[in-house]
């Protein structure tokens, strides 16, 4: 990226974040069509919810992960990426595919109880 053209960086950024709130979106939904609950989000979590919930984003990650440094050649990963020795992925995007989701989910449910107290 260190030669790519400043506005090249920044669409690849953009579609990179699309990408993840898409994979966050579809997790959701995966754990909404589990427990038959779209507002899963805020009431007490079960176990199971968040396992599908984590999963498959996790999941889609290693695999898109996989392909995009493998086969895909989308990218390479810099020297000094921590990797999964096994994958042979960074370790980095599957702990953002950990902390962010769950401060997400946190995020949603603090609102949206707030929003329900205010009514």
């Amino acid at each position: 990226m260190a030669e790519a053209r400043h506005w090249d960086v920044v669409w690849l950024c953009t579609r990179a974040t699309v990408g993840d709130a898409n994979i966050a979106f579809g997790a959701y939904v995966l754990a909404a069509l589990f427990v038959k609950d779209w507002l899963w989000i805020a009431k007490p979590w079960r176990l199971s919810t968040l396992s599908i919930y984590l999963g498959v984003g996790l999941t889609v990650t290693i695999l898109f992960e996989y392909w995009a440094t493998g086969a895909g050649q989308r990218w390479n990963y810099s020297g000094l990426m921590p990797d999964v020795p096994l994958l042979s992925i960074g370790a980095l995007p599957l702990v953002q595919w950990v902390v962010i989701p769950i401060l997400l989910i946190y995020t949603v449910k603090w609102m949206f109880l707030g929003w329900q107290i205010s009514n």
